[in-house]
């Protein structure tokens, strides 16, 4: 210490200091300072900054906070808080909760940083957090619960639980029974909801003794799928024996064990399929399957029409319940077939009541069935003056008429022609036609929507472009109410295909013969349509290539349709004509277009490309044919839920005596006949006009006409 360091000091002062030396610390120099003047030691001020902030919701309790894993606070009511702890800048903090009151979520708002700054902002905020709780009724036993996915607790019931999980007002809860007894089953009340300003206390969990569900199969080929429809559950079966039930079902709960899928080619019945669990485990329920097979008519006199006439205008509709409608026209009146509660009736007298009015020719009879088991029949009739459209109606098992002549619901014009029908799976309904309008045939629609049918007002309602002539109406209703209405109509040089379509409740027809969709150049003719299970729609139809007729397509996939490119887009070989064409859909997304072709010397057959899987397989040329006998004729084609496929047609040999032949795809391989002689039909006539549809039960009606004692008369054969 030098002497100017020194001076001013007292004499004991400077004598210590003196002893001390020079090099003493600076703390030591602020004792020997002259502060020591007033008398006596002043600490320094504090140095560094300060964290603090604001707490709320505090309302009871203790909440205790801490800083930077040091200091801690305890608050017991709401307000500002404030650390004694002093921060240099550019140091770190970090604000947590080290224990807060009962049942209280702690959110905290700007609780770590840098500090830069005195720290004024931090805020912790409690908000209320409530418990869900219940109690376990009947049996005893252990249980393990499940608090939404997360927390599990076991409760050795009966008696009352709580979960530990705290949940805020506002968020959902869901408890589910993860174990429960062997012997036991569980069912729940009041186990979800949404947490509002309380504890939720009500989740009751019922406990009672429970049953397995099973029975026995026999008979069965492939796998059958069946359904407990009370609680949804399904089994799938591949071989014959007994079979449970995974789930148990507690005492005096119902069940109700139906088929729910199967392949296509068995019966399958189930009995003792419903009751109430009781007091031991169910075992009676009785899976029998048997394989399908044909039957065919016996004999010319084995038909289904009256006698003294002919049935003219035969048409063929089924059901997804087994049902099946068949209408003709028999002496100018409108008879039908009908197959309900797995019988058929036939009206083989001509004293049967009539479904047209009185007098007047009719034709084209077409008709479809509605999910719900409903029927809609349409049909032209001449009223003494034109041809109208009429309809009549399939509710609740009876049939809805047209009251006279006066009853149609075409407008006012020329002469209907060819009406169609389709429905959709909620029981809407759609019928088309061509009605001649100032010379030309325009495309016509009623509606039937929400229980109520809309007719066109005029002659001005039609759906076609209105210059020139329209023809050849198809329909089709896809799974989702997708409507598809086509025709072809002359575009002032060729006749092109043209398409009206209802999307998501809307329809929009084309606006001018601009808006045809064919590739131009060439006539178009005898559009078909069809949608499968999944949506996918399809358009087959013949135009000339130039040369010769061909089989074109268009697809609707992905939420779009794709047309031809051009006159070589063609599905069918080149170098002969094409005489007619046919397509059908599967609920599973495969599909078919058939053909009749011309083939070598003269002769006419049949040609298929086929939809399965992913892609098309067409043809690979004129030889790739499958029909028999040189002069093949008529031809239809149904598919299956499962896409297996029967097509039947008429054929003849020099002779012309067509008869009924058919060819079937099954369990991925095709079966066709070998000879003229695999004929199904009786001997005797010949056989025309063939149809043929898959039910919702997979089974098969195929209908004919032939001539049995002097009159044409209608025949079925059936795959049950």
């Amino acid at each position: 210490m030098n002497r100017t360091a020194a001076k001013g000091l007292t004499a004991r002062a400077r004598a210590w200091c003196a002893r001390i030396g020079v090099g003493v610390a600076t703390v030591v120099l602020a004792a020997c300072s002259s502060g020591s003047r007033s008398g006596g030691t002043t600490a320094p001020p504090p140095t560094g900054l300060q964290v603090g902030g604001s707490v709320g919701g505090l309302d009871n309790g203790t909440l205790v906070l801490q800083v930077t894993g040091g200091e801690r606070v305890s608050l017991t009511a709401s307000g500002s808080f404030l650390f004694t702890t002093r921060f240099q800048p550019g140091q770190t903090y970090d604000v947590t909760v080290v224990s807060a009151p009962a049942k209280k979520f702690s959110d905290l708002l700007r609780n770590s940083g840098v500090v830069n700054a005195e720290v004024r902002d931090v805020s912790v905020q409690l908000v209320d957090g409530f418990y869900v709780s219940g109690e376990l009724r009947g049996s005893a036993g252990t249980y393990e619960l499940e608090l939404n996915g997360a927390e599990r607790l076991t409760v050795a019931g009966p008696g009352p639980f709580r979960f530990d999980t705290l949940l805020r007002s506002g968020q959902a809860y869901q408890v589910a029974v993860v174990s429960a007894p062997g012997n036991t089953g569980t069912t729940l009340s009041g186990a979800a909801g949404t947490i509002a300003a309380s504890d939720v206390g009500t989740v009751r969990v019922d406990a009672s003794a429970s049953r397995t569900l099973g029975g026995n199969v026999t008979g069965l080929v492939g796998n059958v799928t069946l359904r407990n429809y009370p609680n949804g559950e399904e089994i799938t079966l591949s071989a014959t024996g007994p079979f449970t039930f995974a789930n148990r079902l507690v005492e005096g709960t119902a069940y109700d064990v139906r088929v729910l899928y199967k392949q296509s080619s068995q019966r399958i019945v189930v009995r003792n399929g419903g009751g109430t669990v009781g007091g031991a485990n169910v075992t009676a329920i009785e899976v029998i399957c048997t394989d399908k097979a044909w039957t065919h008519p016996a004999d010319l006199n084995d038909n289904i029409s009256p006698d003294f006439n002919d049935a003219d205008s035969v048409s063929l509709a089924v059901g997804s319940h087994g049902e099946a409608l068949i209408p003709w026209e028999y002496g100018s009146r409108l008879y039908y077939s009908r197959r309900a509660d797995s019988a058929w009736t036939h009206p083989r007298t001509a004293t049967v009541t009539p479904l047209n009015p009185a007098g007047g020719s009719m034709f084209h009879p077409r008709t479809a069935y509605t999910f719900q088991g409903d029927a809609v029949l349409v049909w032209t009739q001449r009223d003494g003056v034109r041809e109208r459209v009429y309809k009549a109606n399939l509710r609740n098992g009876a049939w809805l008429t047209p009251t006279d002549h006066s009853d149609y619901i075409s407008p006012d014009s020329g002469d209907c022609l060819h009406p169609e029908v389709a429905v959709d799976t909620t029981g809407d309904a759609f019928v088309v036609w061509e009605q001649y309008v100032n010379g030309n045939g325009r495309i016509f629609k009623s509606e039937y929507r929400a229980g109520v049918w809309t007719h066109p007002a005029s002659a001005a309602d039609g759906i076609s472009p209105d210059s020139t002539h329209a023809q050849d109406v198809a329909i089709a209703v896809g799974p989702t109410g997708h409507v598809v209405v086509v025709w072809v109509q002359s575009d002032n040089h060729n006749y092109r295909l043209y398409m009206s379509e209802n999307r998501n409740g809307t329809w929009a027809h084309p606006a001018s013969i601009a808006a045809a969709l064919s590739p131009a150049g060439t006539d178009a003719w005898l559009p078909k349509v069809a949608f499968d299970g999944l949506g996918n729609g399809l358009v087959a139809w013949l135009q000339n290539d130039g040369a010769n007729a061909q089989v074109f397509k268009a697809e609707f996939r992905g939420g779009s349709w794709t047309f031809p490119t051009g006159l070589t887009d063609n599905l069918s070989p080149n170098g002969a004509s094409a005489h007619g064409v046919e397509i059908a859909t599967a609920r599973n997304g495969h599909a078919i277009i058939v053909w009749r072709q011309d083939i070598a010397g003269g002769a006419t057959s049949l040609f298929k490309s086929e939809y399965r899987g992913t892609s098309w397989t067409n043809p690979a040329g004129l030889g790739d044919h499958f029909a028999v006998g040189p002069f093949v004729n008529e031809f239809a084609v149904a598919m299956d839920s499962e896409g297996s496929t029967a097509v039947v047609y008429t054929s003849a040999d020099a002779s012309l005596v067509y008869g009924m032949l058919k060819s079937e795809y099954r369990t991925g391989a095709w079966t066709h006949p070998t000879a003229l002689t695999d004929r199904f039909n009786p001997t005797g006539s010949a056989a025309s006009s063939p149809w043929v549809a898959f039910d919702g039960q997979d089974d098969a009606v195929v209908l004919w006409r032939q001539r049995a004692n002097s009159f044409q008369h209608a025949f079925i054969s059936e795959y049950r």
